[in-house]
C-alpha cells in the first residue's frame, strides 16, 4: 500500500468504514480504540439507501443485505395507534437504486470488523493527546505511555471526540434533555410483521420499533428527562397502543442500553493541518431520521475518495481535506437540522399540543417526506431542491 499512513481514533462505524474505504483506495491505516474489545452490542441500525449504496462501493452491501431486514413501510402513529402517515420506504429506496435495511448493530459491526486489515485494530489504546510537529507528520500519544506516528490523523471518536476538543475547542455537545433506551425483544406479533416499522408519538415520550427476521423486534423508547426521573420504562409506556408494552416486557432487562441524547449544531472547520474529523465527531444528529450511521458511512467513503490521489504531498493533502469538507458539510448539516426539528416536534410535553401536532404531522409528512428524502437518499451533495 502507498502512503500516507493514516491514524484513526475510534473503532465505531465511522472509524471502521474509514479504514475499509482507505484500504480499498490503497492507503494504509490503523485504528486506535480506547476500549479493551470491539463493541458488538446495541439495538437496531437503520441503513437507508444512501448508506447501502456507499457500502456497495466497498463490497460490503450484499453481506448486509443477507443478514438485514428490508424495510418497506414506516408507520407514524398516535399514542392510541391511529396511523397518521405511512412512509413508503421501500418505494423510495427502489427509486434510488438500493434497499433500506435494518440490521442489529452488532451484526453491522461484525461485518465491518471482519473486513478490516488483520493487525490494524489496536484496542486498549487510550489516547492522551496528539501533536503535529511538522507538515505531514502527526504523533498520537497513549495515556499508558508510548506513541505512534503517521501523516494524517482522523478523529472518528464519537460525539465526545477528544480529537475535536483539541482541534475546535468548542466545548461539550448539547443535551436534547431526552433519555433513550434501546433493546432487542424476542417477540413476533401480528401487528408488526417483518419489514414494517412504527413510530409512535406521545406526550414527552415516543417509541420506535421494527420487526426483524428471526423472531426479533428492535426498538428504542425515548422519554423527556423529567419523565425519565419519575417513571419506570414500563410505566411510561403502559397506556400506549399495542404491542409497545409487550415489546418492552419481552426484552431481557439486563440487555437494555440507556443513554442520554446529545447533538451539536452544524459547524465548519472539519480539518486543520493534517488532522480531520469524520462521523459523529463532526456532524452528530439526534436519532429521529435514522441517518446517524448513514451519514458517518457517507463521510468515511467521501474522505477516502478525496485522499486517494493526494499521496503524501502536504498541499495535495490540504486540498483533498478541503474538498471533503466542501462536499459533505451542506448535506450533513441538512440532515442534522431536520433531525433536530423532528426531535423537537416529536417530544413536545404539553398535552394540549398533542392533537394539533398529530394533525400537522398527517398534513405535512406526505410532501416533506418526498422533498427531504429524495435529497437524502440521492447522491447529491449540494443544497436540497424544493422543486
Amino acid at each position: 500500500m502507498t502512503e500516507p499512513h493514516v491514524l484513526i481514533v475510534g473503532a465505531g462505524v465511522a472509524g471502521l468504514v474509514t479504514h475499509i474505504a482507505l484500504k480499498r483506495a490503497g492507503i494504509s491505516s490503523a485504528i486506535y480504540e480506547r476500549a479493551s474489545q470491539a463493541r458488538l452490542s446495541g439495538g437496531p441500525l437503520w441503513l437507508w439507501t444512501n448508506a447501502v449504496r456507499a457500502l456497495d462501493g466497498l463490497g460490503l452491501g450484499q453481506g448486509l443485505r443477507d443478514i438485514g431486514t428490508y424495510l418497506e413501510h414506516n408507520e407514524v402513529r398516535t399514542w392510541q395507534g391511529e396511523t397518521l402517515y405511512t412512509i413508503p420506504v421501500g418505494d423510495m429506496s427502489r427509486r434510488h437504486g438500493a434497499p433500506s435495511i435494518i440490521v442489529p448493530r452488532q451484526d453491522l459491526l461484525g461485518v465491518l470488523v471482519a473486513a478490516i486489515e488483520p493487525g490494524s485494530l489496536h484496542l486498549d489504546f487510550d489516547v492522551e493527546r496528539w501533536e503535529c510537529a511538522s507538515p505531514g507528520h502527526v504523533e498520537l500519544f497513549q495515556r499508558q505511555g508510548g506513541s505512534v506516528t503517521g501523516t494524517l490523523l482522523v478523529g472518528a471518536d464519537g460525539i465526545r471526540s477528544m480529537v475535536r476538543a483539541a482541534l475546535l475547542g468548542d466545548g461539550p455537545p448539547r443535551s436534547a434533555e431526552q433519555i433513550a433506551r434501546v433493546g432487542l425483544a424476542r417477540l413476533q406479533h401480528d401487528l408488526l410483521p417483518p419489514g414494517i416499522a412504527m413510530a409512535t408519538l406521545g406526550v414527552g415520550r415516543r417509541f420506535w420499533a421494527v420487526a426483524l427476521h428471526g423472531g426479533l423486534i428492535g426498538w428504542y423508547g425515548i422519554l423527556s428527562r423529567q419523565l425519565d426521573e419519575t417513571l419506570g420504562l414500563a410505566e411510561a409506556f403502559e397506556d400506549a397502543h399495542e404491542p409497545i408494552l409487550e415489546i418492552i416486557e419481552a426484552t431481557d432487562a439486563t440487555t437494555i442500553a440507556k443513554t442520554e441524547l446529545f447533538d451539536r449544531p452544524p459547524t465548519r472547520g472539519w480539518f486543520k493541518d493534517n488532522v480531520v474529523l469524520v462521523g459523529d465527531s463532526i456532524h452528530p444528529a439526534t436519532p429521529d431520521l435514522g441517518q446517524g450511521a448513514c451519514q458517518a458511512i457517507e463521510s468515511a467513503v467521501c474522505l477516502a475518495d478525496r485522499l486517494k490521489h493526494a499521496g503524501s504531498d502536504h498541499h495535495a493533502l490540504s486540498r483533498a481535506l478541503f474538498e471533503y469538507e466542501a462536499e459533505r458539510a451542506v448535506r450533513s448539516a441538512f440532515v442534522s437540522r431536520l433531525a433536530k426539528m423532528t426531535s423537537v416536534i416529536s417530544s413536545r410535553e404539553e398535552p394540549w399540543l398533542a392533537r394539533p401536532r398529530e394533525l400537522a404531522v398527517a398534513w405535512s409528512l406526505p410532501w416533506t417526506t418526498h422533498l427531504a428524502f429524495d435529497y437524502i437518499l440521492s447522491s447529491q451533495t449540494g443544497e436540497p431542491s424544493c422543486s
